[in-house]
């Protein structure tokens, strides 16, 4: 049976690079609406359109990634999940090498 200890910092950091991922979108979405209501459908629209998508669908993937595997905090090993919970259950990581369970406090969504 792991031990299970708590690993706080996981959600924060979570949550962090989630808000780094939107702050740095923001100004290339700031340049498409502008482009937009200016009725200007250039190039650099449709480069900052793709700019914007392919930034989007990254840090989605990023976010997902993250969900699945962590570094375990105590000795370092990669620590990847290969189950899916069911909604609403908790979102945990063993590490095999500690025998310890870290529970992250974030939770499976239900969408």
């Amino acid at each position: 049976m792991p031990e299970i200890r708590t690993y706080r910092r996981f959600g924060a950091r979570f949550l962090l690079e989630g808000v780094v991922g939107v702050a740095l979108l923001l100004p290339v979405f700031a340049f498409l609406s502008a482009r937009a209501r200016s009725d200007r459908f250039d190039h650099w629209f449709w480069i900052a359109t793709a700019v914007f998508v392919l930034g989007a669908g990254g840090g989605l993937l990023r976010q997902a990634a993250r969900l699945r595997r962590m570094v375990c905090p105590q000795c370092g090993h990669l620590i990847v999940r290969t189950d899916s919970p069911p909604p609403r259950h908790p979102i945990n990581f063993v590490c095999a090498r500690c025998d310890v369970e870290w529970v992250t406090g974030l939770h499976v969504s239900d969408d």
